[in-house]
């Protein structure tokens, strides 16, 4: 993929391409700005950067907020978050452009990288990264995309026997550890081809390249600093998460027939018809063992969640575009074009499309709280994460809560249906004391409102249990009981705090 010797027409030909993919890039990042503007922030990213906020007024990661994921979750907003902070901006829109901002960067990155990519590869890649992720834009698999994308291209420059540059081989190798720094085990979308790199050039050297070692470091690096700077996650969250946590998970059945890995069965189906092609597009096969990767990590985290399948399904839809437009539309008059464009587009934006439905359960809880005032506190005890978040932004109130919602007891009582062990059960009990304990906390705090219920658990029945807590809730009464699918969630409000009439 070495660049070859400059020919007058190669240089009328890049003026062409340039102008070309400027405007495409305006294009497809307007329509992405736009996608996410006229909506709210999914439930994961409302918190993160919430919880990046309060890291920002004081509070403590991992002591003052209880978060279950790797400390790279929060930092990925610290920065935006503290940009929109000094500017006196919203977090959601600092947000949406650092992100689109990284995705131009990162496409820009890998098409450097690949050298004589087709012309389609920019458009697709940047509308991959920026349009497609719909409702899961700016989650933390949607950075780690953008972050894996040009360690990828130096692993495909490896494995056709050729090398990046030593500047670029630097930059995407700290990218590729950043992208590891979000969860461990998305080193196994860089493992993979890194291993077919070292077997197409039969040399193990290709797996000690300049890239991986920078990759490797990074990660080392990151790591030994979250070790000085907060140990909590070491020495407290993950015990809890190792037993409460990771085992409350859903079966590999159950996990294969969810919606969120439809789209990759359907491409995994078509992609054989296009096999020729994948294997002789230098960055076909890479491609497919980083999606190959990403894959296990779904089936690792076990949670089924459409974000965790995020990654795959974008890469393997990738390469899915790309070998069908060469095939159905390169060099074609823009008739013949149009219909496979089109197509790609369709699917490109499939996301969206799936975003478009109503959040009753959601939009009804915000307008049931909404009348109690503005920048209240409130704290959150259900066992769902998307009953609070995002209530705060579409309702300008404050969530105070240690945990973003009840993981704990959740993992902690579903454990407990499933053992006999009496070790286990006491350390099941432990953290379930742990719990209830932050909920005395939180209560201390004395929050204007408290969001209960959210499943066929009697939360309120399970807290009231603790002498003190019941002692704590009986400052609050009923104030709405809202439909939250086939359950409902309580607004308890606090004594004194009534419906304010509306403005005229």
């Amino acid at each position: 993929m070495d660049a070859a010797p400059t020919s007058p027409a190669s240089s009328i030909a890049a003026r062409r391409v340039l102008p070309a993919r400027l405007w495409w890039s305006a294009a497809i990042l307007v329509v992405a700005a736009m996608l996410q503007a006229v909506t709210w922030p999914s439930p994961d990213v409302a918190w993160l950067t919430s919880a990046a906020g309060r890291m920002l007024d004081g509070q403590r990661l991992y002591t003052d907020i209880l978060e279950t994921n790797p400390p790279m979750a929060v930092l990925l907003y610290l920065p935006w978050v503290a940009a929109a902070k000094l500017v006196g901006l919203a977090a959601w829109p600092a947000v949406i452009a650092a992100t689109l901002a990284l995705a131009t960067a990162s496409t820009a990155l890998t098409a450097h990288m690949l050298d004589r990519a087709p012309f389609a590869w920019w458009p697709v890649t940047l509308a991959l990264l920026t349009v497609f992720p719909g409702g899961d834009f700016a989650q933390r698999e949607h950075f780690a995309l953008i972050f894996i994308l040009p360690i990828l291209a130096a692993v495909t420059r490896r494995a056709a026997g050729e090398a990046p540059s030593r500047a670029a081989a630097i930059v995407a190798g700290v990218l590729g550890g950043l992208a590891m720094a979000i969860k461990p085990h998305f080193a196994l979308a860089l493992a993979l081809p890194s291993l077919y790199a070292a077997f197409r050039t039969r040399r193990i050297g290709t797996l000690f390249s300049l890239e991986n070692w920078i990759a490797g470091l990074t990660l080392i690096a990151f790591w030994g600093l979250i070790a000085l700077a907060l140990p909590a996650y070491l020495t407290d969250i993950l015990p809890r998460l190792a037993l409460a946590y990771v085992p409350d998970g859903l079966d590999v059945i159950t996990l294969a027939r969810l919606a969120p890995l439809w789209m990759f069965w359907a491409l995994a189906v078509l992609l054989p018809i296009y096999r020729r092609e994948v294997v002789a597009t230098p960055l076909g096969v890479p491609w497919l063992l980083a999606a190959l990767g990403f894959l296990l990590t779904y089936f690792i985290q076990a949670k089924g969640f459409g974000n965790h399948a995020l990654p795959a399904v974008a890469l393997l839809l990738q390469i899915f575009a790309l070998v069908f437009l060469a095939r159905n539309a390169a060099d074609q008059p823009w008739r013949k074009a149009l219909v496979p464009g089109l197509l790609v587009a369709i699917l490109l934006l499939a996301p969206v499309f799936a975003n478009l439905r109503p959040h009753a359960e959601r939009d009804a809880l915000a307008a049931a709280v909404r009348p109690l005032g503005r920048n209240l506190s409130f704290i959150n005890l259900t066992p769902k994460l998307e009953v609070a978040n995002p209530l705060a932004l579409m309702t300008g109130d404050r969530f105070v809560g240690s945990d973003p919602f009840l993981w704990m007891a959740l993992g902690a009582i579903n454990g407990e249906h499933h053992t006999t062990d009496p070790d286990r059960l006491a350390k099941l009990r432990a953290i379930e004391a742990l719990e209830l304990a932050t909920l005395r906390a939180d209560l201390g705090k004395q929050p204007d409102f408290v969001l209960v219920g959210g499943d066929d658990f009697d939360w309120l029945g399970w807290a009231r249990g603790d002498p003190q807590i019941a002692k704590q809730l009986g400052d609050y009464s009923v104030y709405a009981a809202v439909p939250y699918g086939p359950f409902t969630v309580t607004v308890l409000a606090r004594t004194g705090l009534a419906a304010q009439p509306a403005a005229v």
